[in-house]
């Protein structure tokens, strides 16, 4: 494993590299695996990532019928009075 300034290079793909294609091909979901199996920053931020997103999914509201409705009519330009 080669390592600068924290960006440590992990079968063939570096952090900075990973962190930039979070929406990755088929191809490249492989490597990006390996490299979070071997390096403990990665890890670390994917874990970080992973518990924000399920903590604002599990603060997801539903709306109402009334709520939807308005919000439909003024995104469709159109508002309700």
């Amino acid at each position: 494993m080669i390592q600068m300034d924290g960006n440590r290079l992990v079968d063939g793909l570096w952090c900075s590299e990973v962190l930039a294609g979070l929406s990755v091909g088929s191809e490249t979901r492989g490597k990006v695996e390996e490299h979070l199996r071997e390096c403990s920053n990665c890890e670390r931020f994917g874990a970080d990532v992973a518990g924000m997103l399920a903590a604002l999914s599990s603060q997801r509201r539903s709306f109402t019928d009334e709520i939807g409705a308005r919000l439909k009519s003024v995104l469709s330009g159109n508002p309700l009075r």
